[in-house]
């Protein structure tokens, strides 16, 4: 089945005629400002996601306070992007997200944008950062990996690493989950990315990641000026291949190590004993793929298959130890281990409220027309993703926390947004839902604890994350002995069907494997209304 359509808004005219380009309302540049300051101190003075929501209220696609240059200096913003003439548009609600991403592949450019935030950290070769053919070619080496049934393999293996670091935290005593969370799913990626078995290695390892990704904790207001000088001083002399900017970043050269290690060990020794080893196992022969791109990939899955997923693993703890009803109904489901949709609608209220994604972009590559304003040929367009997720015409009351909207229903690919859209969306997204379910049910049905400070406030960091600004610090009353908690596994194709069917409808270009086939319901979770309440599914 197909989801529901949005019909394209007519051309809107000005006075003279003209096709206006989208408006920039009054007081956007107060929420920015709110925003851009969400992490200074003190911590959590304001909550970017709340500030974000914001500009919602201003219509679907907006003007945004991007670099505006007269023609004879655009130059300086095509060192950035190529072919952008400087004008910065943001798409604010699932409507505005289905027109703009429903145009042609060939209309829009995935990925440009994504560079002068990511390439100092991954390497031009990252799946994120490529489009065309070499984005394809990353896909389709990953994509195998990440399906549900290839990820249900680390199941045991994420359970024992997760048990083992709660049985080491200390009870009656202030704990910041968020960094229990970093040595989690750090230690679960080395494992299954690059095969890592030694506790001391993965230690060690642990260690060097931490660093690598603990740069980009500055706010937006520190970071994004610092990249824009870089871009500018080293421009994209070519879309791909190898720039001396890669090898700035000091912090990287301690994982290129690593990586450089692990990669000659792939070749030398080819295995199917992990995912790097397998991916380099199967492209052998294939000249192409040389040590750089192997290590930008295993970089890529290093750094994105970790970072989301920590903050997202406190926002969850954060909302469900300020709403009780909801937590309670979580501990009985995961103590009963029967099954997990109520941890996946948990999760997915999660992603709603709090996307590790402050924003992702794209650029048109010819003219467009988004609610029936002109998007410019090589105008940046940047879908803000808490604007999306708090529109009220999809989520009713948007500010309550309420799995339920979740529970059971398919979320909507243009109005639930966490992962991105479409084929350029991240490929870890059942690595991530199905680990996030994992860690919902043995801390809930192993722990008991409360908040040891006030609710979390998000700030935006690295230019386009969201993370929370104090920690997620909690304190543990009573802790079950993990043989005493049952761990919920799906038995049956129909259990993980129905788990599966509340995730986004999976891109087109994963495998077909055992995994269960994600459709579009006619009424998915987080469409537009007034067609069909997201919640109740009557028509309005």
């Amino acid at each position: 089945m197909t989801s529901p359509t949005t019909t394209a808004t007519p051309v809107r005219r000005d006075r003279r005629g003209r096709q206006p380009k989208p408006p920039f309302p009054r007081g956007i540049m107060g929420t920015f400002a709110r925003i851009a300051m969400s992490g200074t101190r003190p911590a959590g003075a304001v909550d970017a996601d709340l500030a974000t929501s914001e500009l919602n209220r201003y219509g679907h696609i907006l003007t945004g306070p991007g670099i505006f240059l007269p023609k004879p200096l655009r130059f300086l913003t095509r060192r950035i992007a190529e072919n952008s003439d400087g004008e910065e548009l943001m798409i604010t609600s699932p409507r505005g997200v289905r027109e703009f991403y429903s145009h042609g592949r060939d209309d829009i450019d995935h990925e440009i944008v994504k560079d002068m935030y990511l390439r100092f950290g991954l390497g031009t070769y990252s799946p994120f950062l490529l489009d065309g053919p070499a984005h394809v070619a990353a896909r389709r080496a990953l994509t195998p990996e990440l399906t549900q049934a290839a990820v249900e393999q680390y199941r045991e293996m994420s359970i024992e690493v997760l048990d083992r670091i709660l049985d080491e935290l200390p009870v009656g005593e202030p704990v910041a989950m968020h960094d229990v969370f970093y040595g989690f799913t750090q230690e679960v990626i080395l494992r299954v990315v690059l095969g890592l078995t030694d506790q001391a290695e993965i230690d060690d390892a642990v260690a060097v990641l931490h660093r690598f990704v603990r740069i980009g904790t500055n706010s937006m207001l520190r970071f994004w000026p610092v990249t824009v000088a870089l871009m500018l001083a080293q421009p994209r002399a070519k879309r791909f291949g190898d720039k001396p900017m890669d090898r700035v970043p000091l912090v990287r050269r301690k994982v290129d190590r690593l990586l450089a290690r692990k990669i000659a060990e792939f070749r030398a020794d080819p295995s199917d004993a992990c995912i790097g080893s397998r991916i380099v196992k199967a492209r052998l022969t294939d000249d192409t793929w040389t040590d750089k791109k192997f290590a930008d990939l295993f970089r890529t899955l290093l750094f994105a298959g970790h970072e989301t997923s920590v903050s997202a693993y406190s926002w969850a703890l954060d909302l469900l130890l300020h709403n009780t009803p909801e937590r309670e109904l979580l501990i009985a489901e995961a103590r009963a281990a029967e099954t997990d949709t109520y941890a996946q609608a948990c999760n997915n209220e999660t992603l709603r409220m709090h996307s590790p994604f402050w924003a992702f972009g794209g650029m048109a590559r010819r003219d467009l027309t988004v609610d029936g304003y002109r998007v410019r040929e090589g105008a940046a367009v940047f879908t803000i993703s808490s604007a999306v997720h708090y529109d009220p015409q999809a989520y009713p009351s948007p500010y309550e926390f309420r799995p339920e909207r979740f529970l059971d229903k398919t979320p909507d690919r243009f109005g639930f947004v966490p992962f991105g859209v479409g084929k350029h969306r991240c490929p870890g997204m059942n690595f991530y839902m199905i680990e996030a379910n994992i860690v919902l049910h043995r801390i809930f049905g192993r722990l008991d604890l409360r908040p040891a400070g006030p609710p979390e406030r998000g700030h935006v960091a690295l230019g386009a994350l969201t993370r929370p600004s104090r920690g997620m610090k909690v304190l543990i009353d009573h802790r079950r002995p993990a043989g005493e908690v049952p761990c919920y596994r799906a038995t049956t194709q129909r259990e993980r069907e129905q788990v599966a069917a509340m995730r986004a409808p999976i891109p087109e270009d994963f495998p077909v494997d055992s995994s269960p086939v994600v459709p579009e319901n006619v009424h998915p979770a987080g469409a537009p209304m007034p067609a069909v309440c997201p919640v109740t599914g009557a028509r309005a």
